[in-house]
């Protein structure tokens, strides 16, 4: 087993078209399967779903909106497709996140047929293979699979039109500027300059670094500029001159300048905040990414490495500045989220397959304590998940820590015995390294198709939104009915009441009752105190529901309010219900 005729021969071959079914049924297990568990998510989930659906409704295609009011956080791309998938399934959390996990489908592909260009002939199936799970098996790539966010569309984007590039370069062909241009386009239209900024910004450095600066302007320059032009430029005319050019001042200058300038929504860090990030995010192959980079850069400074090696200098140039560029640029950005350095896990992956291979084939090169180090390490993710979860749970209280817990995820905690038991299977496998890769490989699945599963539903009864939504009397669609919130508001209670929701800030008292004046059947969200408030002023009501949420640790409930008497006999059939 440790000649690479040896190891390589236990494994099939099998050509693209079988690499590509099995990359597709392997994402769609990963990503689909409990993908309508969870409730939506605060904030973000609950404002891009509920565009979506207010643009169904509409049948707008042209101007996002928020509880009814022009709505600039992202471009028009991820409500399209939701649309699109509300009109066939329905407008419910499944169909608003659907699109997410099949963009994730994109980026699999991508990187394996990056990967597959790569590797020498003999490996390219397993190189592939590898790539594209441990992208698909990937923490926050199974996470934003499942989350209605444009990050998912945006690194399908990048993913796409790198991988274009990278195998039209590789034969020297200018083919790649019109064919990237699709799906930098597209990247525009998914969440704004950083659809082509990023892809654009890598391939330049590659070039230039390379000394081939003059392929930037190729003859198919012009072609690349029209086709980009013609896929991203219609839609930000249309909604600019639609809104009197207040959503491109919005989106452009606050939602791209800002973010880039200063934290917004208290999404802020230091400039290691994505270390950290990167080591959760990419799990359970994370742990692979300190031999990973340095085998990386042994073979960056051997003068026997050749451009016919899996690893060859342009090869390892080309994903070096992808992953460093993704990495670097969103660390000096101001305003820093998670899923952020997602567009960084596909050569990350590359990189991460290749030196397993290496490792199969017993020609790594790395110390003898490195393998161990790495079982260590697998150790510890089933050792913190397992932790976490009871810690969360509060069945392991912490002293004087203030946080608050879930009872209930206790019940997942058999999540963390994945990788203990993979480690178990791996050591008896010793001196095995295929056998130990497919089972490595197998766990990876196991752990983060469960952990995607699971999809956090067990915090569903502390989300409010669903709940409170629920609460109010059947019809109401087809009734004069009007919502608002007082001191309380999450935007997925205007995708769970359909309706135009309100929100009063507590001093906002003469506001709503002069909202509430209005001679309509009314619902109120608020918590029991302000709700009392009211009451001592007159007001009528009728608690229908009270539920606990977690964001603002409070209970809120939907009441029936009115300044004239409710009828006594509805309110007895509410007390009843209840």
């Amino acid at each position: 087993m440790n000649s690479a005729s040896d190891s390589t021969g236990h494994f099939p071959r099998v050509g693209p078209i079988g690499l590509v079914l099995i990359l597709i049924l392997l994402t769609l297990c990963t990503t689909l399967p409990g993908i309508g568990r969870a409730s939506l998510w605060d904030i973000d989930e609950g404002l891009h779903a509920a565009c979506a659906m207010e643009m169904h409704e509409a049948n707008n295609w042209i101007i996002p909106t928020f509880n009814y009011k022009l709505f600039s956080d992202k471009p028009v791309l991820m409500y399209w497709l939701d649309r699109i998938c509300f009109a066939f399934g329905g407008v419910n959390e499944a169909m608003a996140r659907l699109p997410m996990a099949l963009a994730t489908l994109i980026t699999v592909l991508a990187t394996a047929l990056i990967a597959w260009d790569m590797a020498p002939k003999e490996q390219k199936f397993l190189t592939a293979l590898l790539s594209g799970l441990i992208v698909a098996t990937s923490i926050s790539v199974i996470v934003a699979a499942r989350f209605v966010n444009p990050d998912s569309l945006l690194c399908a984007s990048i993913s796409g039109s790198l991988a274009v590039f990278w195998v039209f370069q590789a034969r020297r062909s200018s083919h790649w500027l019109w064919v990237a241009a699709i799906f930098t386009g597209l990247g525009m239209l998914a969440k704004g300059p950083v659809g082509v900024v990023v892809p654009g910004g890598i391939v330049f450095f590659f070039l230039v670094i390379q000394g081939r600066w003059k392929e930037l302007f190729a003859p198919h320059l012009l072609t690349g500029i029209l086709v980009w032009c013609a896929i991203a430029f219609p839609w930000y005319i249309y909604v600019g001159v639609e809104t009197h050019f207040e959503f491109i001042h919005d989106f452009f200058f606050k939602h791209n300048v800002g973010r880039f300038s200063a934290p917004m929504e208290s999404h802020g860090g230091p400039p290691w905040y994505y270390i950290p990030v990167l080591l959760i995010g990419f799990a359970p192959w994370s742990i692979f990414l300190t031999p990973t980079i340095w085998t990386a850069g042994k073979l960056a400074q051997d003068p026997a490495v050749t451009e016919g090696a899996p690893t060859g200098r342009e090869k390892l140039l080309f994903l070096g500045i992808w992953a460093c560029l993704v990495f670097g640029l969103f660390s000096v950005t101001a305003t820093k989220l998670p899923n952020y350095i997602m567009p960084a896990f596909p050569p990350l992956a590359i990189l991460t397959a290749s030196y397993l291979v290496r490792r199969a084939l017993g020609v790594d090169g790395l110390p003898a304590w490195a393998w161990p180090a790495c079982y260590g390490c697998l150790a510890l993710v089933g050792i913190i998940t397992m932790v976490g979860l009871l810690i969360a749970s509060g069945m392991i209280p912490v002293q004087g820590a203030k946080m608050r817990i879930f009872p209930g995820l206790e019940y997942w905690t058999w999540l963390g015995l994945i990788p203990l038991a993979t480690l178990a299977a791996m050591a008896a496998l010793k001196n095995r390294p295929m056998p130990q890769l497919a089972t490595l490989s197998l766990g990876a699945i196991l752990f983060s198709g469960s952990f995607g599963i699971w999809n956090g539903s067990s915090l569903n009864p502390y989300k409010a939104p669903d709940h409170l939504a629920a609460a109010v009397p059947a019809g109401q669609l087809g009734r004069e009915v009007q919502f608002c919130t007082f001191g309380w508001f999450q935007p997925s209670i205007v995708f769970y009441c359909k309706r135009e929701v309100r929100p009063f800030e507590e001093h906002q008292l003469a506001e709503i009752e002069g909202f509430l004046a209005a001679p309509r059947e009314s619902y109120l969200f608020t918590t029991d105190q302000l709700a009392a408030k009211l009451q001592e002023r007159g007001w009528n009501m009728v608690e229908l529901t009270m539920q606990y949420d977690f964001y603002k640790n409070a209970k809120v409930g939907t009441w029936r309010i009115s300044r004239e008497p409710l009828d006594p006999q509805w309110v007895n059939a509410v007390k009843d219900a209840q």
